[in-house]
């Protein structure tokens, strides 16, 4: 696996891994895309490894996600700026024949994008991504206020946590499935260190690596 920074037309840089895989430029990439409040590592570290076997793989972290650049204060994360992200990731780094594949928000973008470039894609597979929410029975107030309330939320100040430790309890808080050396694992990519205490436990700080504030979340995130 390769990770790599990649400046976009749209003005950020993107932290994108990369798995070669086999073949050559005329093969398959398979194009991973992680869902709200995740990042490329944690989804889809597992699932790339054995999609390697028979292709090239990308998966980026998402504006606000990971490692990738977050909009500056007073900004804002709409579908539109990720599928002109995801189009752009694609078009640098994806092979002749794509497959593209969306996890909950992710399945939402990569909708919009097959949308958008069905001649590019081979195949799109959306996992508990229905593909853009219905919005028809909603008027424009209503719309506007679901808006405003959600940008209100996505930007409230979280509380760090004091370790890894308590970032691997609050995983397997919200995923009875997930199994302890998993959630560490999790925690460790998914944070990162933010500073130090200056009250009487003296312990490292850390933070979520998702900024941005639109979609839904996955349930075993924080």
């Amino acid at each position: 696996m390769l990770a790599r920074k990649l400046p976009l037309a749209t003005g950020l840089t993107y932290n994108v891994l990369e798995w070669d895989g086999p073949g050559t430029a005329d093969d398959l990439t398979f194009v991973l895309v992680h869902g709200f409040g995740d990042l490329a590592h944690a989804c889809w570290f597992e699932v790339a490894e054995l999609l390697a076997r028979h292709g090239h793989v990308i998966a980026p972290d998402l504006r606000g996600h990971g490692d990738s650049d977050w909009i500056s204060g007073g900004g804002y994360y709409y579908f539109m700026d990720y599928v002109a992200d995801l189009d752009d990731v694609i078009s640098r780094l994806a092979r002749q024949r794509v497959v593209l594949v969306g996890h909950s928000m992710g399945g939402s973008v990569s909708s919009y994008y097959a949308g958008t470039r069905p001649d590019r894609l081979l195949g799109l597979a959306l996992f508990e991504g229905l593909g853009p929410p219905d919005m028809g029975k909603l008027d424009g107030p209503a719309r506007t206020a679901i808006w405003i309330d959600s940008w209100r939320m996505a930007r409230t100040k979280r509380t760090p946590m004091a370790s890894l430790d308590e970032a691997a309890r609050r995983l397997r808080k919200n995923d009875d499935r997930l199994d302890a050396a998993l959630a560490r694992r999790l925690a460790e990519v998914g944070t990162r260190e933010t500073d130090r205490c200056t009250g009487r436990s003296g312990r490292t700080r850390f933070g979520s690596t998702s900024r941005s504030g639109t979609g839904g979340g996955s349930p075993a995130r924080w």
